[in-house]
């Protein structure tokens, strides 16, 4: 986003994973986004705890971020749509919404 005085915005989003999720997955993704022993899942499981510590840190240093994180928890349709960390069109559209939100009641 470009500002008034020629400088942009940076604004960070920390995306869902199924592998640290509350959601209750339909059987697509059981069948086709789930792989416990793959390779994305200890990463994910160890990580994310991480990522969630330094949000504040971050925040208490001026930068936009945000977890989406839950983001998917009370979904009940199919979202995920491989064992990694991508998204169908309706997980894009609530990408979507949830980025501008946060983006439009941003102040600067």
């Amino acid at each position: 986003l470009s500002a008034q005085n020629g400088e942009g915005h940076y604004f960070h989003f920390i995306q869902p994973n199924q592998y640290d999720s509350k959601k209750t997955f339909t059987q697509e993704e059981q069948k086709n986004a789930l792989a416990p022993q793959g390779p994305y899942s200890f990463p994910v499981k160890n990580g994310y705890p991480a990522l969630q510590e330094q949000i504040e840190v971050l925040r208490k240093n001026n930068v936009n971020v945000f977890s989406m994180i839950e983001i998917f928890d009370k979904v009940k349709e199919t979202v995920y749509s491989d064992n990694c960390c991508h998204v169908n069109q309706l997980g894009n559209k609530i990408y979507a919404e949830f980025i501008a939100e946060r983006i439009l009641k941003t102040r600067f």
